[in-house]
């Protein structure tokens, strides 16, 4: 029997979270659940990727501070629950809960918060969102399950499924384009240590800290040059590249530094590096470029925070640094560069525990697993349920525990 379930996502343009819709909607059996996206934001890539797998419905919302918004973005919700008969409501964000909590409470159905944030509790919106209880949460990392439980939500109605990677299109991707035709494009010598962040352009995500550690590594390692991948989005911070430009001239080093803006080979550009980072200042629910350059087999140093702490273990698959500590991460990325050895030792470590512990495929089981028992929760779920301590395909990294 094909059961139906609603899933409702607040932007169109794809970001970390948006990836981990779509690979949810991708590995699904389609045979048992069908699925309809509705997105409170007009056309983008999310919806036009997600209808190779979804019925998709594009249903501006708008801010949540007119009182008109809200209402009107229920009765979306609702109509398509009643429209495809949905047995569940699955929700990606706050502002996505806080309607389609409000729908299924309306028509009595189960309702799932997937949580990928680490929420800002002084936030108005996340506080509405966490005073409208889902019968389900999904939490992305051990860290994004510890603040809800202490933010008031009953630890037995949280669960932790971890993203993943498919590793074979991810190696398609790398396959595609030449590392050396990468460098060629940014008029690099193949030889050139490469240091790439990849993430949206926004103060808290770090890119900021990565060019303050920039002139110390320089100073040690002359022939290093940076990439920063990404822009502002989501109407989000729009000065904050112009800020970082002009950071890169002040500290002498724009001849180093190479802003990208969005690409869409971000597999390549991390195969063509020597390092990955990951610089936020603040606390990351989860990190997927962390898990990407892990899969490109490359060295990350990664803030100990959050996510990220749960998925590289220091000195083991990468490097941890104090959040926000310019000249720790420069001494981190001096010693890999001096020791190229190490770093492809690192590298291969790093690949070898995505390979093992991080499925797409099984993230998605167990977010149906999640569908199955609310569906008929009085009846066996076709797979129990199991957080990454106890499934064997999703274990914790040596017992701690990535777009």
């Amino acid at each position: 029997m094909t059961r139906r379930i609603v899933l409702v996502e607040a932007v169109g343009a794809i970001g970390g979270a948006e990836r981990i819709v779509l690979d949810t909607l991708r590995y699904v059996d389609r045979q048992r659940w069908a699925a309809t996206l509705l997105i409170l934001a007009p056309e983008g890539g999310v919806g036009e990727e997600a209808r190779r797998y979804a019925r998709v419905v594009h249903a501006p919302a708008g801010r949540y501070r007119n009182p008109r918004t809200v209402p009107g973005a229920v009765w979306s919700v609702a109509r398509e629950i009643v429209r495809g008969r949905a047995a569940i409501v699955h929700a990606n964000s706050a502002k996505a809960h806080i309607v389609a909590g409000l729908a299924a409470r309306l028509l009595r159905r189960p309702s799932v918060w997937h949580v990928m944030d680490i929420l800002d509790a002084a936030s108005p919106l996340n506080r509405l969102a966490l005073r409208l209880p889902a019968t389900r949460y999904i939490a992305i990392s051990e860290a994004v399950r510890d603040q809800l439980v202490a933010l008031g939500v009953p630890a037995p109605r949280v669960q932790v499924i971890y993203p993943g990677l498919d590793q074979a299109a991810f190696d398609q991707a790398i396959a595609a384009i030449d590392r050396e035709d990468v460098r060629a494009e940014l008029g690099l010598p193949p030889d050139s240590p490469l240091v790439t962040l990849v993430g949206r352009l926004q103060r808290w995500k770090g890119q900021h800290v990565l060019l303050a550690a920039a002139p110390h590594v320089l100073a040690r390692v002359p022939s290093a040059h940076f990439l920063i991948v990404g822009d502002a989005l989501f109407g989000l911070e729009p000065e904050y590249p112009g800020q970082l430009a002009a950071l890169a001239v002040e500290l002498g080093i724009e001849g180093h530094v190479h802003f990208l803006g969005q690409r869409h080979d971000v597999p390549a550009l991390l195969h063509a590096s020597t390092v990955v980072v990951h610089a936020s200042i603040q606390p990351e629910a989860f990190g997927l470029v962390v898990l990407e350059g892990m899969a490109a087999g490359k060295p990350v140093v990664a803030a100990r925070a959050g996510g990220p702490a749960e998925i590289v273990v220091d000195g083991v698959t990468g490097r941890l640094v104090p959040p926000g500590d310019a000249a720790a991460l420069a001494e981190a990325l001096v010693g890999l560069l001096q020791a190229p050895a190490h770093g492809q030792q690192l590298g291969a470590a790093a690949r070898a525990s995505v390979l093992a512990r991080f499925h797409a495929a099984a993230a998605a089981r167990q977010v149906q697993a999640v569908w199955d028992e609310l569906a008929e929760p009085r009846l066996p779920t076709s797979r129990p349920l199991a957080s990454a301590a106890t499934d064997p395909g999703r274990q914790p990294v040596d017992g701690s525990l990535v777009r």
